[in-house]
């Protein structure tokens, strides 16, 4: 899981971020939130701007 944050959400194209943020979905849908949710935290302290918003978006979307 930590990979995804760091690799995929970082990554320049739009389908490998969009594939990320489905991976993490599917996570949440087998339980493993805690996991997930602990993950994006450590993300949102990533140096990376992008990364950052990834995680925050990530977050919005598991509450939709």
């Amino acid at each position: 899981m930590a990979a995804i944050v760091t690799k995929c959400l970082n990554a320049s194209r739009a389908k490998t971020r969009e594939k990320a943020f489905e991976i993490i979905l599917m996570y949440i849908e087998i339980d493993k939130q805690e996991t997930v949710q602990e993950e994006l935290m450590k993300g949102l302290e990533n140096k990376q701007p992008k990364v950052v918003y990834a995680c925050v978006q990530a977050f919005r979307y598991a509450l939709e």
